[in-house]
């Protein structure tokens, strides 16, 4: 027991410690900082090196460390050592890859040559989480009977869905193209009628109502991003993106939970129908959509929030086959030729891969 408490006391003793010294090592570069600059402004360049040393090893923060490699930056031009200048350029992109230049407090010597340097990212990876509303549009009905006689329609459900993407500038940062695989889920509901008679409405007749179809699909999409509002305070803060581009789909899984309504007759219901299944065979395994929107990119320390807001529009007729033993003889339902749009929401964290280096300038 004395051995336990006196064990936990030297580990909480060593913690206090190293915290002190760190509290302690974190001050004395606070001053050192402050020496750098005296030094800086008295113009006794030379000795800005030994001073900031240590420092820049450890006890700075990541401002600190980039106030500290401006100092040493514009110390190496003025005694016109310009391969000092530029190692320490790099250490500093290296340090803090978000460095930015202030076109209107930064000297014209430490703009020129941050200016020789690759400073953008080279590419960026991500992932976001999506919420999805699906729409289905009916191009050509379909029924068991008389197609004049038959009606239905399909109304919109909330869905789901996931990607990773990575994306890279082109055309001097003008257009960013992104590669983006996805999994969505998408639903969507059926209600109809078929077999109507308005001059007799004892006649036979069957109804659909809350058919709920759920798909299940893996993707591929491809944008072109253009940002706009570059210039005004709100795109600086939300750097704005037009997104336009294709997205072709493979469906996984197709289900729907089927209740036939029959006037004067037994109800059908059932488990779900399975519309990839060999029996009915449905649905085609491939959809392509044009993709239209708008992004939005927030930096977040080292990363940025990312957001899109875009509608899928579907270019194919998704329906294979309008009637399958299941579906159209134990339901009375048909599938009629429709294509699958969707507006989705997604939103995540995007990290920016950084590899700063001197550019080649023959």
């Amino acid at each position: 027991m004395t051995k336990g408490l006196n064990s936990n006391l030297l580990v909480s003793l060593f913690f206090v410690l190293f915290l002190g010294n760190l509290n302690k090592a974190q001050a004395q570069c606070i001053e050192t900082l402050r020496l750098a600059r005296t030094v800086y402004d008295e113009g006794r360049l030379h000795e800005l090196p030994i001073i900031l040393e240590n420092c820049l090893k450890e006890g700075f923060n990541e401002e600190e460390k980039t106030e500290a490699y401006r100092l040493l930056i514009l110390s190496y031009i003025y005694q016109d050592q310009p391969a000092m200048a530029d190692d320490a350029m790099l250490s500093l992109l290296r340090s803090n890859p978000r460095f930015k230049i202030d076109p209107d407090t930064d000297p014209n010597e430490l703009i020129n040559l941050h200016k020789t340097f690759r400073t953008d990212p080279i590419y960026r990876v991500g992932g976001k989480i999506a919420v999805s509303y699906s729409l289905i549009n009916i191009t050509k009905f379909y029924g068991v009977n008389s197609f004049g006689d038959s009606n239905g329609s399909y109304t919109g459900n909330i869905g789901f869905g996931g990607s990773a993407f990575i994306e890279k500038d082109f055309f001097n940062n003008l257009i960013t193209f992104r590669a983006e695989p996805s999994f969505a889920i998408n639903k969507f509901t059926y209600s109809g009628t078929a077999f109507p008679n308005d001059d007799d409405p004892t006649e036979f007749s069957a109804t659909w109502e809350g058919d709920v179809e759920t798909q299940s699909w893996i993707g591929l999409n491809l944008s072109a991003r253009y940002p706009f509002l570059e210039k005004s305070k709100l795109g600086k803060k939300l750097h704005p993106n037009i997104i336009l581009g294709p997205s072709a789909q493979y469906l996984i899984s197709s289900n729907s939970a089927n209740t036939t309504n029959i006037d004067g007759g037994e109800s059908a219901s059932g488990a779900d129908i399975d519309f990839l299944d060999s029996a009915n065979d449905n649905r085609k395994k491939i959809n392509l959509s044009a993709i239209a929107g708008i992004g939005i990119i927030i930096p977040v320390g080292k990363m940025s929030f990312v957001t899109d807001i875009t509608y899928q529009y579907g270019l194919v007729n998704i329906t294979k086959k309008h009637y399958s033993e299941e579906l159209s003889l134990k339901y009375g339902r048909a599938m009629s030729d429709q294509t699958l749009n969707a507006f989705n929401i997604s939103a995540g964290l995007m990290i920016n891969k950084y590899s700063p280096k001197k550019l080649d300038n023959n």
